[in-house]
């Protein structure tokens, strides 16, 4: 969450509630000098507009930590454009490709198999680890035990 904070202060871009407010007080202020439809329209659309390329540049930031971290893993990345193509979206004005929901759960599947995997070759190390200092503490009692009898 920080580097989408980050990211929209070195972009200078307003966060969703900057977004809401400023839409709030123009539209009361059309509402206090009566304005038309048409302008009350326009706002909409305008809003709506910054609605939309906030959401897109927050999941732009969203999907390269997401990638970056399938690259690590070395997990396979849904293709940009081939066959089940619903998993990439594109920003009208920025022109940046994020994941689409869909996309963000394929990736998500195949991290946390990955890391479930990886996980289950470190807990058959430590069970062989704990197996061997278990013998090693039997034979050393062993030892101690012949050790005294004889």
């Amino acid at each position: 969450m920080n580097t989408i904070r980050r990211l929209l202060r070195a972009l200078r871009i307003s966060g969703k509630d900057s977004v809401q407010e400023d839409y709030e007080r123009r539209r009361k202020a059309l509402r206090e000098r009566k304005a038309s439809r048409s302008e009350f329209e326009d706002l909409q659309s305008e809003y709506d507009f910054h609605w939309a390329d906030l959401y897109a540049q927050k999941e732009a930031v969203y999907t390269r930590k997401l990638v970056s971290r399938a690259w690590k893993l070395r997990v396979p990345i849904p293709e940009k454009h081939g066959p089940g193509g619903d998993f990439w979206a594109s920003s009208p004005d920025w022109g940046n490709e994020y994941l689409t929901q869909k996309g963000i759960a394929v990736i998500r599947e195949n991290i946390r198999t990955e890391e479930k995997w990886l996980r289950e070759g470190q807990r058959i190390w430590i069970q062989v680890l704990g197996s061997a200092a278990g013998l090693v503490g039997a034979i050393t009692g062993l030892v101690a035990v012949f050790m005294a009898l004889g």
